[in-house]
């Protein structure tokens, strides 16, 4: 499963099979979702590698996560524009739908 992490200067597209994505800076993630054809994950603390895909998770999962091993990505205060645009690249990257969870920005 390929997947697109967006982080404040760049995106970088990894293969969960194969590549570790750096850790910081992480400010959107781009994955592909069964129902709707990918999701974005934004707005959250925490990025947390479980069950096959990620998830964004506060700092209790993140402890919870942590207690039972995992891949973590740490998300990082931006200026607003940088994130819009980030944010803005993740829409325009996706394919399908929208979930019902994710924001509109």
């Amino acid at each position: 499963m390929k997947y697109k992490v967006f982080y404040s200067g760049e995106f970088l597209e990894f293969d969960t099979e194969v590549d570790k994505p750096p850790a910081i800076d992480a400010q959107v993630i781009l994955q592909p979702q069964e129902d709707v054809g990918s999701e974005i994950l934004t707005g959250k603390d925490y990025y947390v590698f479980r069950g096959g895909r990620w998830v964004g998770v506060d700092i209790f999962g993140l402890f919870d996560f942590l207690m039972t091993t995992g891949l973590v990505l740490f998300g990082r205060t931006i200026d607003a524009k940088v994130y819009a645009d980030i944010v803005r690249q993740a829409q325009d990257d996706r394919t399908g739908g929208q979930l019902p969870w994710e924001r509109n920005l």
